[in-house]
C-alpha cells in the first residue's frame, strides 16, 4: 500500500470529481419515489407470503389426514379384537365347572345343597389329610353337615352316566371313521384279479346303479382278464334276471351276445338277437344286431339270409361300408355275381374301405 492510503481515510465519493453528477442523480431518484406505492407493494408481497404459507400447511395436513384416521382405525379394531378374545376365555372357564356343578345336585331331593356343594365338595376333597390331624370336634361338627347333604352319594353314578354318552360317542366316532369300501377297479388294475372279483360279487349283493356296474363289470373281469366266458355269461345272466329294464341293458345284451358267439352258441345268439330285434330294447342297436346276424348266417353258409341281413343293416347306416362288402361275398356264394358284381362297385365307391384291394381282385374276376 502507498504512504497515502495508510495515512488516513479515502475521499468519499461525493465529494470528489464525480460528487456532483452523483447528487443530481440522487435528486432526480428521489423525485420520482412513490412510497404509497411502494408500501402497497410490500403489504401485498407479505399477504402473499402469509397465504402461500398457509396453503402450504394444508397441503401437508390434507396428505397427512388418511394416514392418522388409518392409525386411529387400527388401534380401535386392536383394542376391539383384544376385548372380544379375552371376554370368551373368561366367561368359558367360569360357566364349564359351574353348569356341571348344577347339573349334579340337580338329582338330589333338597333345593339347599346345590349352593353349598361346589364350596363345600372341592375344599373336603383338597383338605382330607389336614382334617385327619385335627382334634374330634371337627370330626364331630362335620358329620351333622354330610347328614342332610345327599348329593355326594349320588355323584359318583353320576359319573358313569355322563361317561355312557363318551363312550357312545366314541363309538359313533370310531363307526364314523370306518375305513372306505375297497376300490374294485383298482384292485383289477392292481393285478389283483380274484380280489377284485370277491370285490364285484359283495358290491353285486346290493342294489341300485352300483349294483348293476357291480355285475357288468364283473362279466367283463371275467372275460377280458380271467378268460371265464361262462363265468361272465352268467354275470350278464344274473343281470337281466334282476335289472330288466336296468341302464345297462342294451351293453348286456351286445356282450351276450359276442359271449354266445365266443362260446359256440350261434343258434342261442340268433335266438337271443331275434327276441331283442322284436322287443323295443333295441333302438339304435338294431343296425348292429343286423351286422352281428349276418356274420353269424355267413358262418353258418346261409348266404342268401345272409345277405338280407347285411342289406337291412345297411340301410340302418351301421359300418355302411362293411355291410355293402358283406353282402356282395354273400352274394357271389349264393351264385348272383352280377349283384355281387353291383355291390363291389358300390363298396369301391366308400369313402372308408378297408377291403379295397379284395374287392378290386374279386370285381375284376366277377366281370364277363
Amino acid at each position: 500500500m502507498s504512504s497515502r492510503d495508510s495515512d488516513g481515510a479515502p475521499e468519499r465519493l461525493l465529494h470528489g470529481k464525480y460528487g456532483p453528477l452523483l447528487r443530481q442523480a440522487n435528486r432526480e431518484w428521489e423525485s420520482g419515489l412513490d412510497e404509497s406505492a411502494a408500501f402497497r407493494r410490500v403489504a401485498e408481497r407479505l399477504a402473499a407470503s402469509r397465504a402461500e404459507r398457509f396453503a402450504s400447511r394444508m397441503r401437508w395436513l390434507v396428505s397427512g389426514a388418511p394416514f392418522a384416521v388409518a392409525a386411529l382405525v387400527a388401534v380401535i379394531l386392536l383394542s376391539r379384537r383384544q376385548g372380544a378374545e379375552g371376554a370368551p376365555e373368561l366367561v368359558a372357564e367360569t360357566w364349564r365347572p359351574a353348569a356341571s356343578a348344577s347339573q349334579q345336585p340337580s338329582a338330589g331331593t333338597a333345593v339347599a345343597p346345590p349352593a353349598q356343594e361346589p364350596s363345600l365338595s372341592r375344599p373336603e376333597r383338597k383338605k382330607e389329610p389336614r382334617a385327619g390331624k385335627r382334634s374330634g370336634p371337627a370330626a364331630v361338627t362335620s358329620a351333622p353337615a354330610s347328614a342332610p347333604q345327599a348329593p355326594p352319594s349320588p355323584t359318583p353314578p353320576v359319573e358313569p352316566a355322563l361317561a355312557e354318552p363318551l363312550v357312545a360317542n366314541g363309538a359313533a366316532s370310531t363307526g364314523s371313521e370306518a375305513p372306505h369300501p375297497p376300490d374294485c377297479l383298482s384292485l383289477a388294475r392292481q393285478g389283483q384279479t380274484r380280489a377284485a372279483e370277491g370285490c364285484f360279487l359283495e358290491r353285486a349283493q346290493g342294489g341300485g346303479l352300483a349294483a348293476e356296474m357291480a355285475l357288468y363289470e364283473l362279466a367283463r373281469l371275467r372275460r377280458d382278464v380271467l378268460a371265464d366266458a361262462n363265468g361272465a355269461l352268467q354275470a350278464l345272466a344274473d343281470y337281466r334276471t334282476r335289472f330288466p329294464a336296468g341302464s345297462l341293458r342294451r351293453e348286456v345284451d351286445m356282450s351276450q351276445l359276442e359271449l354266445l358267439l365266443q362260446l359256440g352258441r350261434s343258434d342261442d345268439a340268433l335266438r337271443q338277437s331275434d327276441q331283442l330285434l322284436s322287443s323295443s330294447t333295441s333302438g339304435e342297436r338294431a343296425s348292429e344286431l343286423r351286422l352281428l346276424r349276418g356274420h353269424i348266417l355267413r358262418k353258418q353258409s346261409r348266404f342268401a339270409e345272409a345277405a338280407r341281413e347285411f342289406e337291412l343293416a345297411e340301410g340302418g347306416g351301421a359300418r355302411r361300408g362293411d355291410a355293402v362288402y358283406f353282402r356282395a361275398l354273400c352274394l357271389e356264394a349264393a351264385g348272383r355275381p352280377t349283384e355281387a358284381a353291383a355291390a363291389l362297385s358300390k363298396y369301391l365307391e366308400q369313402p372308408h374301405r378297408p377291403y379295397a384291394e379284395d374287392a378290386k381282385r374279386r370285381l375284376e374276376k366277377l366281370k364277363p
